[in-house]
C-alpha cells in the first residue's frame, strides 16, 4: 500500500496487476485458498 497505492476519493487504490494464480504462488498458498480468502475480503466490503 505505501509502495503502490494512491489515495482516492474509495480509499486506497493499488493498480497493481496478479492473477490469483500469480499471488497464490507469491504467498505460498493455492489458488483455493487465495480465491476463498479475495470472496471473503469482498463480501466484507474491505476489496473491490
Amino acid at each position: 500500500m505505501k509502495q503502490s497505492g494512491r489515495k482516492t476519493n474509495d480509499g486506497i487504490l493499488i493498480d497493481f496487476r496478479l492473477s490469483r494464480q500469480e499471488l497464490a504462488y507469491y504467498t505460498g498458498t493455492t489458488l483455493n485458498t487465495v480465491s476463498r480468502t479475495l470472496s471473503n475480503c469482498e463480501k466484507s466490503g474491505w476489496i473491490r
